[in-house]
């Protein structure tokens, strides 16, 4: 068995093919600068992710001074904000 063939069927190979991020709730808690802080199960209020609000603005269709206290559903993949959308 060549290396290639070891890493392919070794106890590791599927550790890089991971599930698909699974859709969040999130709030967005304020406005700062350009950046608005979410809120989601794994970034607390103490916290919160911080993403470019022009940017999270844009995928929910509002603009960005409205999100302020916005809930929405999205993927959160390395820190950024996927496939957003407005809950209600």
């Amino acid at each position: 068995m060549t290396g290639k063939d070891e890493w392919e069927t070794g106890p590791d190979a599927a550790a890089s093919i991971g599930e698909p991020p699974a859709r969040v709730e999130a709030r967005v808690l304020l406005l700062y600068g350009q950046f608005a802080e979410i809120v989601t199960p794994h970034h607390p209020t103490d916290d919160p992710l911080r993403v470019p609000a022009a940017e999270l603005a844009q995928q929910l269709g509002i603009e960005a001074e409205a999100l302020p206290g916005r809930r929405f559903t999205a993927t959160i993949v390395d820190d950024q904000v996927r496939d957003a959308e407005l809950i209600g």
